[in-house]
């Protein structure tokens, strides 16, 4: 399923990939506006959106992990049995806390890897932002695709990824901030090519995606670049942006009811699937047939997903944007005295 279009329907990768150019472009928005963001209010209200919940979603993955101990689950993948293998320890705690180090971000939720390059690029994004702004689209291009070659390179030879791809991933943040910057002749430029055009750059699009981990299994010198063989992914999911924006079809189909419903709760789908997926299966596997476990899954994480949201998203966000306030007020206030 993986080498054929119907990878489609599983594209993981690619939906983080697509995750980090959203990023990219969200996170650009209000420095187009006036007055810009400072860099602490910035980085106080999305350590209240990213960092907080993740915190909590942390405590609980590591307490179902403990609560799970001892019981097994039969005819599961390698992969499931390495998660929630061994009991929750403090340094590993600690270092999922820090996000920093050489360690196991799959250990208690097998989604917090992409994570860890969220929280750390956002430390350095209003430098992106700036360098995107003062410099032209091309030469921002290319410095996208310079910083992805040198990841590749540098991944070559060292045993430690984590830091290259981060290298990498910040490419995908500058081509989503590109798309923030230059929306205005992305959509007059969709506006010159039609409804057929339309078709056609979303219809490629979809066929990139679906067989985008191609390239990956290419015997030879492809097969060892697995970071610039994001590109043609990175690509896909550029077009798939650019036309949930423009194409009226696709725009209308997203701000639907449930797409709408699902993109206000995705985050914490995100942080807590996972999870709820780990103790169904370690329980209930044996107990009901696969198709009954899937569709129990898929209801359990999205109730759980809106109890979260609810619970700790939404707070979390309410409170980072009042800190996020109180910090512009004290600095306006400090500069007034001196």
């Amino acid at each position: 399923m993986e080498l054929s279009p119907l990878h489609l329907l599983i594209a993981g990768h690619e939906a983080v990939l697509l995750f980090f150019l959203l990023s990219g472009f969200v996170l650009t928005l209000p420095y187009l506006r006036q007055p810009a963001p400072t860099y602490n209010k910035f980085l106080v209200k999305r350590a209240f959106r990213l960092y907080a919940p993740y915190v909590i979603a942390l405590l609980i993955a590591c307490l179902a992990n403990a609560f799970v101990m001892g019981t097994t689950a039969p005819d599961v993948s390698d992969w499931f049995r390495h998660v929630w293998s061994l009991p929750p320890d403090r340094d590993s705690i600690v270092q999922h806390v820090l996000l920093i180090g050489r360690y196991d971000y799959s250990r208690y939720n097998t989604a917090f890897w992409s994570l860890v390059y969220e929280a750390r690029i956002s430390l350095i994004f209003p430098l992106i932002v700036l360098l995107v702004k003062k410099l032209t689209w091309r030469k921002s291009l290319g410095i996208a695709l310079l910083l992805s070659a040198a990841a590749q390179g540098v991944a070559l030879v060292v045993v430690d990824q984590t830091y290259v791809a981060t290298v990498h991933y910040i490419a995908l943040f500058i081509i989503g901030s590109l798309g923030a910057q230059y929306h205005d002749s992305l959509s007059a430029w969709m506006k010159r090519i039609g409804k057929k055009g339309h078709i056609w750059l979303l219809g490629s699009a979809f066929c990139i995606l679906g067989t985008s981990q191609l390239l990956k299994h290419v015997p030879g010198i492809l097969h060892k670049l697995q970071l610039l063989t994001d590109w043609p992914a990175i690509a896909g999911c550029a077009v798939l942006l650019i036309s949930a924006l423009e194409t009226r079809g696709f725009k209308m189909h997203l701000l639907g009811v449930v797409p709408q419903y699902l993109g206000k709760i995705s985050y914490s789908l995100y942080l807590i699937h996972a999870t709820v997926l780990f103790v169904m299966v370690r329980f209930l596997l044996w107990k009901m047939p696969i198709v009954f476990l899937f569709l129990s899954y898929i209801s359990v994480a999205l109730v759980v997903s809106s109890i979260f949201h609810l619970a700790i998203e939404a707070p979390s966000i309410r409170l980072g944007r009042y800190y996020g306030r109180s910090t512009v007020a004290r600095s306006r206030a400090s500069m007034t005295i001196r």
